[in-house]
């Protein structure tokens, strides 16, 4: 049953049903969509004195419709006893009301694994599989980038030994170590590595953050930054020719 809605609770509506007849239903959100799993045991079969509230049909079928709140969908069940034999004993493997899957026991599947619901239909395998899609960045890509696990359609990214590591995103796409390094010091000492970037900090740039914005290395004595003779990068002079020295003011000429 398809839903975007959190569910915290069932009613359910039903005709009238054997006394000792209990049945038991439960809600699994898992994601989308939302699986109820009903149980329905009965204690013992009818009698002829009437232990049940149904003396003119103790066998069954009672149709039983299960309505989940706030949707309007339901599902109907039939209920029917089977008393008068051991219907453990007609196991019928493979059955074709199982989905050529499971074993028909008493009128119930028995579904091997991956398979389950009603009549085996569902392969747990296939949901797991398209849940795994959620985990992905695109069509091709790999499940979480190949740094987690697909938990229910959700990326946990897996750990690193050194606990100062780790890989964040979605799709476990990001990490805050895998960025340039300069001088056996990431982002160089200046910066700190965001999604395998450099973030550098105030006054410095580049991708690895080594490049200062300061100028005051660049100012010549005239206080011209490089003596109007080059343009000052990175704290140093890249001087025009014929120009020289660390603020450009040496000449030939």
């Amino acid at each position: 049953m398809p839903t975007e809605q959190p569910i915290t609770e069932l009613t359910m509506d039903t005709s009238p049903v054997p006394a000792r007849v209990n049945i038991t239903f439960s809600s699994i959100m898992n994601g989308n969509p939302l699986v109820v799993q009903v149980t329905v045991e009965a204690a013992r079969c009818p009698g002829q004195q009437g232990d049940f509230n149904l003396r003119q049909n103790r066998t069954g079928p009672w149709p039983v419709l299960i309505t989940p709140r706030g949707f309007s969908l339901s599902v109907k069940l039939e209920i029917t006893l089977e008393c008068q034999c051991d219907c453990r004993r007609n196991r019928e493997e493979n059955s074709p009301s199982c989905g050529g899957h499971g074993a028909l026991v008493c009128g119930q599947c028995e579904c091997p694994e991956p398979y389950a619901g009603q009549q085996c239909q569902r392969d747990i395998d296939s949901f797991q599989s398209r849940n795994e899609d959620y985990c992905r960045s695109g069509p091709n890509a790999p499940v979480c980038s190949r740094r987690g696990k697909c938990n229910e359609g959700f990326c946990e990214c897996e750990t690193r030994a050194n606990p100062k590591e780790r890989y964040s995103g979605r799709y476990c796409e990001c990490s805050n170590f895998d960025c340039p390094y300069f001088n056996s010091r990431i982002c160089g000492g200046h910066g700190k590595c965001e999604c395998g970037r450099c973030v550098c900090d105030d006054n410095w740039t580049g991708e690895d953050c080594i490049c200062t914005m300061e100028t005051d290395s660049c100012m010549a004595k005239s206080q011209k930054l490089c003596n109007n003779n080059g343009v000052c990068q990175c704290g140093l002079c890249r001087c025009e020719t014929p120009y020289r020295g660390p603020t450009c003011e040496d000449s030939p000429f």
